[in-house]
């Protein structure tokens, strides 16, 4: 990802220069500079030694309880989930979730063989509650706003063993899956303000 001040396509005299192999040149990259405020946490795995922290300006405390990277993702380092482990998101201001600007949660999976009840991602306030999951090759939403329960059909196959994108979208009114670029469920849904920590790879709820 780069970030320049202006770029304009078709125009033969604008450029972009990248240059490597000079083990003697200074780096400069400035990853919080990369996101703007719309994002308010970005998660990468590489490399394997470093500690998993927020990339955005927000610099949202993350807690890694038991994370492996062992393996190589679809880029670098991937971090590891076997259902014991995961990565708790402290609630701040950043993250909280409204419906006025609504949510998006993505990220790039590799389910390995068939998963119980298995979740990405889960968040739990009071009687509010999101919560992203697969079950056998399914992936599911599930949203709980009191005593309503909003859940996309659990018919959004996946892949095993293979690498997707998937996201969830929660909009004002909308609760939406998207795979690898297109809707795969898409559902009506009414939610009042989501706080409390997060959780990559287990349930908010336990």
């Amino acid at each position: 990802w780069v970030k320049v001040p202006q770029l304009t396509g078709g125009i033969a005299t604008e450029r972009l220069w990248m240059y490597y192999g000079n083990a003697d040149a200074q780096p400069v990259i400035d990853p919080a500079a990369v996101y703007d405020v719309e994002q308010s946490l970005v998660l990468n795995f590489s490399p394997a030694d470093a500690a998993i922290a927020d990339k955005t300006a927000s610099a949202t405390p993350i807690e890694p309880l038991g994370v492996t990277r062992p393996a190589a993702g679809i880029i670098a380092t991937a971090a590891q989930f076997d259902g014991t482990q995961y990565l708790l998101v402290q609630d701040t201001p950043a993250t909280r979730m409204v419906p006025a600007s609504g949510m998006t949660f993505s990220a790039w999976i590799k389910p390995v063989g068939q998963q119980i009840d298995s979740v990405l991602y889960s968040r739990m306030s009071g009687t509010s509650q999101l919560q992203v999951a697969i079950s056998g090759n399914l992936l599911y939403a599930e949203l709980h706003n009191g005593g309503s329960v909003f859940s996309t059909p659990r018919s959004v196959q996946l892949t095993p063993d293979a690498w997707q994108h998937v996201a969830v979208v929660l909009s004002s009114d909308n609760l939406k899956l998207v795979v690898n670029g297109d809707v795969a469920a898409s559902i009506p849904a009414q939610w009042s303000e989501i706080g409390g920590n997060s959780y990559i790879g287990a349930s908010a709820g336990g």
